[in-house]
C-alpha cells in the first residue's frame, strides 16, 4: 500500500515497542462478535464539506479483526451506501466493533472506532470521508522481517515487512483516531504486539512511529480524585513528582544513569522532564515530569513512561520543567549540591550544610551555624510564592529560618513569640532603624514532628497573604502595604536570617526549596503536598 495525499507532515513520536502490551485477539463467529443478538445497525457517511457521500462502501469489522489472517469480511457485513449517504446491516451479532468506509471514486475514507453493539436497534455516529494518512513504523530490532507484518486491529489495514530492516509504511489510513498498530508473523496463533499507543493519524500526511530500541513502558495515572491527590480544579504546568523503586520498576532494563527514560502524553506528545536522582545500584530515583493540565475532581489523567533503549542519549532539562514563564525564579533540590534547576541559575553557596536523605532524594542537614546562600534577592519580586519542606530538629534562641529573601519575605518556623508558631513575614518599612513586619501566624511550632511542607504566598495585587502547612491554609489575611525591599539583608539565604542575624539559625533538615514569581491556587499547593509527601497520593503505577 502506499500512502495518499500530496501533503507530507512528518511527525516525530517517541514510542516504544512495549513488550508486555498485547494486541488481543478472540474468536470471530460468522464475521461478528461472540454471542447472537441480531442487531440492526444503521449510519450514515458524509463528504468533507457535509454532503451526503453516495456509493462509498462501509464494512462493520470486529474490533479484533486481523486482515492479513482473518480472511474477507462476511457479505453481510458489507454494504454501500445510498444516494442519502446511509448504509443498513440488518443482523449484526453483539460485541465490540469499528466502522470503515472507503470511497473510490475521490479515494477519501473514514473510520469509526470502539462501537459496542447490543441489543435490537443500534445507530452509528456520523463519519466524515477524509483523504487519507500513512504510518511510517520505524521497526524494532530482532524481529521476522520475512514472516512478520503489522496491522490496525478492526480494519483492513495492513502491510507486510517484506524483508525489510528498518521501517515499513503502512498507507491509505483513515484520518483521525485509529486503534493500536500491532506485530505479528504469519501463522502465529498467540497474541500480537502492540507498537503504538491509539493514535491520531492526519489527513494527507504522514505520521512517523520510531521505535529504536525502546523496550519497555508503563502507564502512569495521575489520582486527583477524593481517594488520592483530592483537588477540585485543574492544575497547569505542573512539576509532577514521579518516584521510582524496586517494587515499581526494574532498574536493570534501563541505562545505569537512566538516560533512557521518557515520558510522554496519551496523545504521544513528548513531556519535559528531570532526574533529580537516579540511584540504579540502590534502586531508586526520582523525576520531575512537566505535565500541561493535571485535571482535578478525579478526571482522568495519564501519562506514558518509557524505556529499555541501550542507544540513546539523555534528555533531562531541569529548566524546561521549572520553566520561567511559569514563574519559577528559583527551584533548588538540594539533592547534593546547591544547583538552581531554572535557567536563572541562582545557584548557592554552601556553609557547611551537609548531604542526607530527605524527603526527596536528598536534603540538606543543618547544624545551626551552616546555611546557604544565594546572591541577590532573585530580582525583588512583587507577587511571590515561597516553599520548602523542612523537618526541624531544634529551635533556635527565636525561631527558624528556613528561607530568607533578604530578610523582606521569609519562611520562619517556631517563633518564639507566643502564638506566632511557624509564619510567613513580609518587610513593610524601615525608619530610623525601626523595622515593621507583617506576619502571617499559625501558632504551630513544629520541632520534633517530621517533615512538613511550608508555603508562603504574597498576592501584592490583591494583598492578599497566605501560609499553608502540609497543604492546609492559614489565612488570608488582607494587609494593604506592599513588601518592601529596601533596607534589608541583600542576599537570599536558606537556613538562616536574610540580614545575618543568629538567633534564628536551623537546626534540622531542609529540602526542594522554591521561590516563584506568581501566587499559586491554593489547589496547585495542595496537589505539590500530596504528590511530594510519603506516600505519594497523586501518582499511580500500572
Amino acid at each position: 500500500m502506499k500512502p495518499a495525499g500530496a501533503l507530507r507532515t512528518l511527525f516525530m513520536l517517541f514510542l516504544p515497542l512495549a513488550f508486555h502490551m498485547e494486541c488481543a485477539r478472540y474468536p470471530l463467529a460468522a464475521g461478528g462478535g461472540t454471542d447472537v443478538s441480531n442487531a440492526k445497525v444503521s449510519g450514515v457517511i458524509v463528504r468533507s464539506d457535509g454532503a451526503m457521500a453516495a456509493n462509498t462502501e462501509v464494512k462493520i469489522i470486529v474490533s479484533s479483526y486481523d486482515p492479513l489472517r482473518d480472511g474477507a469480511v462476511a457479505d453481510s457485513l458489507v454494504d454501500t451506501t445510498d444516494s442519502a449517504g446511509a448504509y443498513t446491516f440488518a443482523r449484526v451479532d453483539s460485541g465490540s466493533y469499528n466502522v470503515q468506509a472507503i470511497n473510490s471514486n475521490d479515494r477519501t475514507s473514514a473510520l469509526v472506532v470502539g462501537m459496542h453493539i447490543a441489543g435490537d436497534s443500534v445507530e452509528i455516529p456520523v463519519a466524515t470521508l477524509h483523504r487519507p494518512g500513512a504510518v511510517e513504523v520505524r521497526l524494532p530490532d530482532n524481529i521476522d522481517t520475512v514472516n512478520g507484518y503489522v496491522y490496525v486491529p478492526g480494519t483492513m489495514i495492513g502491510e507486510r515487512i517484506n524483508g525489510s530492516a528498518s521501517f515499513v509504511i503502512v498507507g491509505d489510513i483513515p484520518a483521525g483516531k485509529i486503534p493500536p498498530i500491532c506485530y505479528t508473523v504469519t501463522n502465529n496463533a498467540g497474541p500480537a504486539r502492540s507498537l503504538s499507543d491509539t493514535l491520531q493519524v492526519p489527513s494527507s500526511g504522514m505520521m512517523t512511529i520510531i521505535y529504536s530500541a525502546f523496550r519497555y513502558s508503563k502507564k502512569l495515572f495521575l489520582n486527583t480524585g477524593s481517594d488520592g491527590a483530592n483537588i477540585s480544579g485543574n492544575v497547569y504546568d505542573f512539576p509532577v513528582l514521579i518516584r521510582l523503586n524496586k517494587s515499581n520498576f526494574d532498574f536493570s532494563q534501563a541505562q545505569g544513569n537512566g538516560n533512557d527514560i521518557r515520558f510522554i502524553k496519551p496523545d504521544n506528545t513528548s513531556l519535559p522532564y528531570e532526574i533529580e536522582r537516579w540511584d540504579a545500584a540502590g534502586g531508586q530515583a526520582e523525576i520531575w515530569v512537566k505535565v500541561d493540565t493535571v485535571h482535578g475532581n478525579g478526571n482522568v489523567n495519564a501519562i506514558n513512561m518509557y524505556w529499555g533503549n541501550a542507544a540513546t542519549t539523555g534528555a533531562s532539562n531541569g529548566a524546561a520543567v521549572f520553566d520561567t514563564a511559569d514563574g519559577f525564579a528559583a527551584v533548588w533540590h538540594l539533592n547534593n549540591g546547591c544547583g538552581d534547576a531554572t535557567v536563572n541559575n541562582n545557584a548557592g553557596t554552601n556553609y557547611g550544610a551537609t548531604d542526607t536523605e530527605g524527603i526527596i532524594g536528598n536534603s540538606k542537614k543543618f547544624n545551626g551555624a551552616d546555611s546557604i546562600r544565594i546572591s541577590g534577592l532573585l530580582g525583588s519580586p512583587r507577587s511571590v510564592t515561597l516553599s520548602a519542606w523542612a523537618q526541624l530538629d531544634m529551635r533556635s534562641a527565636q525561631g527558624s529560618e528556613v528561607i530568607s529573601i533578604g530578610d523582606a519575605m521569609g519562611i520562619r518556623m517556631d517563633d518564639s513569640r507566643s502564638g506566632f508558631g511557624t509564619e510567613g513575614t513580609f518587610h513593610v518599612s524601615t525608619i530610623n532603624t525601626d523595622t515593621t513586619f507583617v506576619s502571617v501566624i499559625s501558632n504551630k511550632n513544629l520541632a520534633k514532628t517530621g517533615w512538613h511542607f511550608i508555603v508562603f504566598t504574597f498576592d501584592d495585587v490583591n494583598r492578599l497573604q497566605s501560609l499553608y502547612i502540609d497543604g492546609r491554609q492559614n489565612g488570608p489575611i488582607n494587609n494593604n502595604a506592599p513588601i518592601n525591599y529596601s533596607g534589608v539583608g541583600i542576599n537570599t539565604l536558606i537556613g538562616k536570617h536574610g540580614n545575618g542575624k543568629n538567633n534564628y539559625n536551623f537546626i534540622g533538615r531542609i529540602d526542594e526549596v522554591r521561590v516563584s514569581k506568581t501566587v499559586y491556587s491554593a489547589d496547585w499547593i495542595t496537589l505539590c503536598y500530596m504528590n511530594q509527601k510519603a506516600p505519594d497520593q497523586l501518582v499511580t503505577f500500572k
